[in-house]
């Protein structure tokens, strides 16, 4: 049996090519919802998922995150940020955000942290991952869905945030299994 170079470098160009990954953009996809028992959708895929929104004094924005079996969020970088000094983002797993913003605790939450320009450019999941007093957890963000609460008490801020969505260990293992596989021509 012999290989196929190129079955196996177009394999594993399709499975990195962010090009497929999704995003929501307000000026584009309208406001994200205020709503937390019904929040925005984003469906992860594999590469970069963009949100870029702005909010004010009032104005939740709720996101539900879906992660694909295959999938994990490795980052979530902060790609712009303009107004208030910093913004609240708070996680919880499920479709939903079962608690409400003013009877809101730590305890409730998977995680949480403060975001501003002081985070331009980096990866603020472990920082939410270890907020004091929520549940925690080990980044990476593994496959299901997950909720996001952002907000900002002052004035009117925008923010941009990139989900980047890379293969689970696993996955990218059987994809490489499935190269070969495909690349094997039988005589």
């Amino acid at each position: 049996m012999r290989s196929n170079p190129a079955a196996i470098a177009s394999v594993l160009a399709l499975a990195a090519t962010p090009a497929l990954a999704g995003s929501w953009i307000e000026s584009t996809n309208g406001d994200i919802s205020g709503n937390r028992l019904s929040p925005s959708l984003l469906n992860i895929t594999l590469g970069d998922n963009h949100v870029i929104g702005s909010f004010g004094s009032g104005d939740l924005d709720y996101l539900r995150l879906d992660i694909p079996a295959g999938l994990q969020i490795a980052a979530i970088n902060v790609t712009e940020y303009s107004g208030g000094s910093v913004s609240f983002v708070g996680l919880q797993a499920g479709t939903t955000f079962s608690v409400s913003p003013s009877g809101a605790s730590p305890g409730a939450l998977l995680g949480y942290t403060l975001f501003g320009n002081a985070n331009l450019n980096s990866n603020i999941l472990p920082a939410i991952a270890g907020g004091s007093g929520a549940l925690g957890f080990t980044p990476p963000l593994n496959p299901g869905s997950f909720t996001l609460w952002l907000q900002e008490t002052a004035g009117t801020t925008g923010y941009g945030l990139n989900f980047v969505a890379v293969p689970a260990p696993g996955f990218a293992a059987l994809l490489g299994l499935g190269a070969l596989t495909l690349g094997r021509r039988r005589r």
